[in-house]
């Protein structure tokens, strides 16, 4: 019954569904740039701005998030997703691929970064596997070894801009 909306240049903003015609805003929380994404998971929070980068809340009372992490790559950041243990953020000068350790949202850092060769313009995780978007296709990380993601495949596609995952469709 909650729901979590990215507003731009107005950071983001927590609305409670009362019935399915019925929302009322029960918080805002303004960030300096232009907030791209938000996400919902395990109790926290994760925004994506473009130029703070990762903010992480918790979200035990929605009506009043508490930030309590952050990760700014060096330049603008645009897309996120969120698995259990890890963020990838897409962000820097080249837009590269980072991925940022969560096990404890008060001190992410950097597990490892520029993990694909191009922009990412869009990036899912769907059953074990990161899936990318990028300018020439769509690239697919095996995130079964965290420590050792590996592109098993690569799919050539002419301007690759968003991508989602649906059961087994991309």
């Amino acid at each position: 019954d909650i729901v979590y909306l990215a507003t731009g240049l107005s950071g983001f903003q927590v609305w409670q569904l009362t019935d399915q015609a019925k929302a009322s805003a029960i918080g805002a929380y303004p960030l300096h740039g232009l907030t791209k994404a938000v996400i919902a998971q395990d109790g926290y929070v994760y925004t994506i701005d473009c130029d703070e980068g990762l903010r992480i809340f918790d979200a035990a009372n929605p009506k009043a998030l508490t930030a309590v992490g952050a990760f700014t790559p060096m330049g603008l950041s645009y897309h996120l997703a969120v698995d259990d243990a890890f963020a990838y953020v897409t962000g820097g000068f080249g837009g590269g691929l980072h991925q940022v350790a969560l096990t404890n949202p008060a001190q992410v850092h950097t597990f490892a970064c520029h993990l694909f060769r191009s922009e990412v313009l869009g990036l899912t995780i769907a059953v074990n596997y990161l899936y990318v978007a990028v300018s020439a296709g769509v690239g697919v990380i095996d995130m079964g070894q965290p420590a050792a993601l590996a592109v098993v495949a690569f799919y050539p596609l002419l301007n690759a801009w968003a991508i989602t995952a649906v059961g087994a469709y991309l």
